[in-house]
């Protein structure tokens, strides 16, 4: 699965797109969503209004949490 993070127009917010997302590939209870140029630190999208664009094959997603760190 990849995970994208797109403004409130539904527009890839640079740097956080799905296809700039790593793999996450595994039965997870708890993993963090990184990008290649990123990491997983998404501090500077805090108190912007944001949607999730999740790309996946043959798999299921519970739940998504954000937390601060």
């Amino acid at each position: 699965a990849q995970v994208g993070i797109l403004d409130e127009n539904g527009k890839s917010i640079p740097g956080f797109a799905a296809d700039q997302c790593v793999y996450i590939n595994g039965d997870f209870m708890n993993t963090e969503v990184e990008w290649l140029n990123h990491g997983s630190d998404v501090s500077a999208l805090a108190g912007k209004p944001v949607r999730l664009e999740v790309v996946s094959r043959g798999t299921k997603l519970y739940s998504l949490q954000f937390i601060a760190r």
